[in-house]
């Protein structure tokens, strides 16, 4: 009977240490979730916006190979921001401009007019794709087989085209850039 007693005045519940340890072993818990939880907020944001400046890059890729293969052109020259590609067509001489202005690309036809002695200014068309990275420091060159540069007085009939990409994004008060190179055979 004593021992039936006992149990009925027992109380039951945790003691003051029991509490204080249970609750640093949930807020340790909940802070290592957290970390990794919002560090893989950051990485899936990180690869989105990689990806999306690859894609980025693939269609300025793309639109520069497609006008090289629709406009074909006879010969190409440098000039300030891209290249120039040059035509007859008809008996009437036709030139486009592949360059980089302005932290954009720029594809289309061009009048060139002398500005100052030696300067050549083209006005051309609006930038054929809108993308939102910027291209600031990115160069198109047209070079021969052995590396000369095309250039006014010595244009290329054959050669080779240099295409480098920086594309620049900022986002959250982060800068992600990505470099893309590559070489067209003309």
């Amino acid at each position: 009977m004593k021992k039936s007693e006992d149990n009925l005045h027992q109380d039951a519940g945790f003691t003051l240490v029991e509490l204080i340890a249970s609750i640093t072993i949930f807020t340790i818990l909940v802070g290592l979730i957290s970390v990794i939880t919002f560090s893989g907020f950051r990485e899936y944001n990180r690869i989105t916006i990689e990806n999306a400046l690859r894609d980025e890059g693939d269609l300025i890729m793309s639109s520069i190979m497609t006008e090289l293969y629709t406009f074909a052109p006879e010969s190409i020259e440098n000039s300030k921001e891209g290249i120039v590609l040059s035509r007859e067509q008809a008996g009437k001489p036709e030139h486009r401009e592949i360059a980089i202005r302005e932290g954009a690309l720029v594809i289309g036809e061009f009048i060139s007019t002398t500005a100052l002695a030696e300067e050549e200014e083209y006005i051309s068309s609006t930038a054929t794709t809108s993308i939102q990275a910027a291209l600031d420091q990115s160069i198109i060159v047209a070079k021969t087989a052995d590396e000369r540069l095309c250039q006014n007085d010595a244009y290329c009939e054959t050669g080779l085209i240099y295409i480098k990409l920086v594309l620049q994004r900022q986002d959250n008060d982060r800068e992600y850039s990505l470099e893309l190179e590559s070489k067209f055979g003309f």
